[in-house]
């Protein structure tokens, strides 16, 4: 289960009246039918995608990190 919202997330730090913002994707989904949510925030550059295609460019690049982070696991395990 998976949704995708375009949001706005403020750049500065501090609260004006106008403070300027920047409009991205939040992708919410659910692994499996128990699992918890995850919330992945991405800034795709073209503006004419479809919801389902931000949804599956976002979860395919999520697996190459993953992919990453257990490659940077296993050789901090083998060399210590």
């Amino acid at each position: 289960m998976c949704g995708v919202k375009r949001v706005k997330i403020r750049t500065n730090p501090h609260k004006t009246k106008k403070s300027d913002t920047v409009e991205t994707h939040l992708v919410v989904a659910r692994h499996g039918k128990k699992g918890g949510l995850f919330y992945l925030l991405c800034n795709f550059n073209t503006k004419d995608l479809t919801d389902y295609e931000i949804i599956e460019k976002a979860l395919r690049r999520y697996g190459y990190r993953w992919k990453i982070e257990e490659f940077h696991r296993h050789v901090k395990q083998e060399f210590n």
